[in-house]
């Protein structure tokens, strides 16, 4: 397969990685927790070069993704899962590996 084509596929020398995460809010959180609880995450991640897709109300579950184009570190993926198993309100944390963010 040619250069251009692996590129515009993002395959070999291009693929990008990112990972999944999942976690629950503990029982009792209110919703004002929750929202700021949110905010601090987006600003977080977003500090690391970072961004996320997904959501979810007290369970939730995100794909973490490299911005611009690229792939998240392996210390990018650590920093996320200390930051959230710092936080109190956060209970349940699944980090996933690192994977392929086009062709899982």
């Amino acid at each position: 397969m040619k250069r251009r084509l692996r590129k515009k596929l993002r395959l070999k020398e291009f693929q990008e990685m990112g990972f999944h995460l999942s976690y629950r809010f503990a029982q009792g959180v209110s919703a004002e927790v929750r929202d700021r609880h949110m905010a601090e995450f987006i600003d977080f991640i977003e500090g690391h070069q970072l961004t996320c897709g997904g959501g979810g109300d007290e369970a939730v579950s995100y794909f973490i993704a490299h911005v611009p184009r690229g792939s998240v570190s392996e210390s990018q993926r650590a920093a996320v899962e200390a930051w959230l198993a710092g936080r109190k309100e956060v209970v349940s944390l699944k980090v996933g590996p690192l994977v392929d963010a086009w062709h899982g």
